[in-house]
């Protein structure tokens, strides 16, 4: 039997280019929401907040998403939609990053997302990722998508890691948090930018951030320690 926890976290704001330390203490421990399940494969009804929910149900559910978060591609990737463990409601964990959202984000941050990057700057990040000395071996890829959140248009600075992260950990330890600073030094630390991993074998797509510099929406607590 295996925990699932996923967490929505503030981040401390840290001065200077880099936007997150290069440990996990980074993240301010005291959640703003968490959604835990317990899994069995023997069993057919899972456990969400204490309250019983139903896998299958929650499956089809999902389907009604374009990912976890809803997100909309602006261009062409051939990557699949992001997913969680199919126990997950996105429409649960919706709920919970519309409130948060609200609470945290003030008009000029939000501002802020509502255009997307200029090429030029993804392009820089792009450069930066294929020739920075520690991340180039990732093979990351960045692209755009656009997650709207209560109404509010977001374009989101994705960031693609085509290995699971269990597997870029044994390349560059820590690196999610070093493709996060790197993101949010070439966008800007107002910018959303969010860190996926790509299992090429199960052709599925998992994401570990959905962060700026200041708060963080989404972090993958159950993929960072398993």
């Amino acid at each position: 039997m295996k925990k699932l926890t996923i967490l929505f976290l503030s981040v401390i704001t840290l001065s200077g280019c880099s936007f997150f330390k290069q440990e996990r203490e980074v993240i301010n421990q005291e959640s703003v929401a968490t959604i835990e399940s317990t899994v069995d494969s023997s069993e057919s009804v899972e456990y969400t907040n204490g309250e019983p929910v139903n896998t299958s149900s929650e499956s089809i559910a999902n389907e009604n998403f374009s990912g976890v978060f809803n997100e909309s591609e602006l261009s062409s990737t051939n990557l699949p939609d992001t997913t969680l463990d199919e126990s997950i409601s996105y429409h649960e964990l919706s709920q919970e990053i519309i409130t948060f959202y609200n609470e945290q984000f003030d008009e000029e941050a939000k501002t802020a997302n509502s255009q997307p990057v200029d090429e030029d700057t993804m392009a820089q990040l792009q450069y930066s990722l294929d020739n920075n000395g520690i991340l180039k071996d990732l093979q990351a890829t960045t692209d755009q998508v656009m997650i709207t959140i209560d109404g509010h248009d977001n374009y989101i600075t994705r960031v693609t890691v085509p290995m699971t992260y269990a597997e870029s950990q044994d390349i560059v330890a820590n690196n999610d948090i070093l493709l996060m600073n790197e993101a949010l030094a070439q966008v800007g630390g107002l910018r959303l930018a969010q860190i996926n991993y790509y299992n090429q074998e199960t052709d599925t797509l998992t994401p570990m951030h959905l962060a700026n510099a200041n708060h963080s929406l989404f972090f993958n607590d159950q993929l960072a320690n398993n």
